[in-house]
């Protein structure tokens, strides 16, 4: 009666080893970090006179924040901004690229007035159109080109297949 149990356990317990090791991956974490430091080599530098710098993305729920710093020509002062976007994955090219991009902060502090609206309509009408489509992040050809969906959760992007 000992065996029979012992039998029974032993066939549940290597069942599940089987269905753990043949069962294919559901989807593949894809960390902040990463994706951060491929926005800081894809981002461009300038855009129509204005120096782009220190990219930073930071993943939310469903969507993703991207802050950087401005420094038009006209004003030699660095310009902090963020602005909200919908990472989209373009399964022919393997890629997440950012679109709706939407300022939510702009920090010109010390600027007059007129500076700062200035500066928010350069970043409004110039650089977050500039950005939109961005590529954020590229994964090899053979895994994301079988990627059916992402799902954004904040600190990573779930692949999945």
């Amino acid at each position: 009666m000992k065996l029979h149990k012992i039998m029974k356990k032993s066939t549940f317990v290597i069942s599940l080893l089987f269905i753990h090791i043949f069962t294919p991956v559901q989807a593949l974490e894809v960390p902040e970090s990463v994706i951060e430091k491929y926005v800081q080599m894809k981002l461009p530098k300038s855009i129509a006179g204005v120096n782009i710098s220190s990219a930073k993305i930071k993943l939310l729920n469903a969507d993703a924040k991207l802050c950087a710093v401005a420094r038009p020509k006209i004003i030699p002062k660095d310009i902090p901004f963020c602005a909200t976007l919908t990472p989209t994955w373009r399964q022919e090219t393997a890629s997440l690229l950012g679109f709706n991009m939407q300022l939510d902060s702009l920090d010109a502090t010390g600027l007059s007035e007129k500076y700062i609206e200035n500066t928010k309509k350069l970043v409004n009408q110039t650089i977050l159109p500039s950005l939109d489509g961005i590529e954020i992040y590229k994964a090899d050809n053979f895994i994301g080109k079988r990627v059916s969906d992402i799902k954004i959760k904040p600190g990573k992007i779930d692949l999945v297949f």
